[in-house]
């Protein structure tokens, strides 16, 4: 069995994102946390992270949110994100 190889430097994905409109959106589908993490295949305690910005989301995490929500990605991440 050969030995476990590292990468030389760190690879590098595209950074956390903030949901700054996460619940707003969530709160008028009448959703809960867990109903939203549910759908999205995520955990309550990730949607909580979320929601109080404290952890930001990968763009893969972004698309599943925005598909339950119904919105476009950018929705969620608020006013002069690019």
């Amino acid at each position: 069995m050969a030995p476990v190889g590292y990468p030389e430097r760190a690879v590098v994905g595209r950074p956390a994102r903030r949901l700054k409109n996460l619940r707003r959106l969530r709160e008028q589908r009448a959703l809960s946390q867990a109903e939203l993490a549910e759908r999205a295949g995520l955990s309550r305690a990730t949607v909580v992270s979320l929601e109080s910005e404290r952890a930001g989301a990968q763009y893969a995490t972004i698309r599943k949110l925005a598909e339950v929500l119904n919105v476009e990605p950018a929705d969620l991440l608020g006013p002069g994100a690019d």
